[in-house]
Protein backbone atom coordinates (compact mmCIF):
# COMPACT_ATOMS: atom_id res chain seq x y z
CA UNK A 1 0.00 0.00 0.00
CA UNK A 2 1.57 3.25 -0.84
CA UNK A 3 0.23 4.44 2.98
CA UNK A 4 3.29 2.36 3.92
CA UNK A 5 5.37 4.11 2.18
CA UNK A 6 4.24 7.74 4.00
CA UNK A 7 3.67 9.63 0.31
CA UNK A 8 0.47 9.47 -1.24
CA UNK A 9 0.18 7.90 -4.59
CA UNK A 10 -0.41 11.18 -6.51
CA UNK A 11 2.82 12.00 -5.35
CA UNK A 12 4.85 9.11 -7.16
CA UNK A 13 6.03 9.05 -10.54
CA UNK A 14 6.27 5.76 -12.87
CA UNK A 15 9.79 5.38 -12.53
CA UNK A 16 9.64 5.51 -8.87
CA UNK A 17 6.73 3.25 -8.31
CA UNK A 18 8.41 0.36 -10.88
CA UNK A 19 11.89 0.76 -8.49
CA UNK A 20 9.79 0.57 -5.37
CA UNK A 21 7.69 -2.64 -6.82
CA UNK A 22 11.43 -4.50 -7.41
CA UNK A 23 12.42 -3.43 -4.54
CA UNK A 24 9.60 -4.86 -2.25
CA UNK A 25 10.16 -7.85 -4.32
CA UNK A 26 6.17 -7.38 -5.56
CA UNK A 27 8.01 -8.09 -9.28
CA UNK A 28 11.30 -8.85 -10.32
CA UNK A 29 11.75 -6.27 -12.75
CA UNK A 30 9.27 -3.86 -14.28
CA UNK A 31 9.73 -0.91 -16.27
CA UNK A 32 8.54 2.37 -15.57
CA UNK A 33 6.19 2.41 -19.01
CA UNK A 34 4.72 -0.81 -17.88
CA UNK A 35 3.95 0.61 -15.10
CA UNK A 36 2.94 3.27 -16.94
CA UNK A 37 0.44 0.80 -18.93
CA UNK A 38 -1.20 -0.52 -15.56
CA UNK A 39 -2.45 3.04 -14.59
CA UNK A 40 -3.56 4.31 -17.60
CA UNK A 41 -5.92 0.84 -18.38
CA UNK A 42 -7.13 1.11 -14.18
CA UNK A 43 -10.38 2.66 -13.40
CA UNK A 44 -8.41 3.62 -10.66
CA UNK A 45 -6.80 7.66 -11.19
CA UNK A 46 -5.67 8.83 -7.98
CA UNK A 47 -4.31 12.06 -10.04
CA UNK A 48 -8.12 12.63 -11.22
CA UNK A 49 -10.73 13.51 -8.74
CA UNK A 50 -13.27 15.72 -6.94
CA UNK A 51 -13.32 16.48 -3.59
CA UNK A 52 -16.88 17.55 -1.87
CA UNK A 53 -17.69 19.04 0.73
CA UNK A 54 -19.92 17.12 3.68
CA UNK A 55 -22.15 19.35 5.47
CA UNK A 56 -22.38 17.93 8.92
CA UNK A 57 -24.15 20.58 10.70
CA UNK A 58 -27.84 19.48 10.62
CA UNK A 59 -29.25 23.37 10.56
CA UNK A 60 -26.79 24.88 7.77
CA UNK A 61 -29.30 26.53 5.88
CA UNK A 62 -30.99 28.14 8.78
CA UNK A 63 -27.89 29.52 9.88
CA UNK A 64 -27.75 33.39 8.90
CA UNK A 65 -24.42 34.70 6.72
Amino acid sequence: MPAEAGVPLARWSCPELAAELTARGITETVSASTVRRWLREDALKPWQYRSWIFIRYPDFRSVPQ
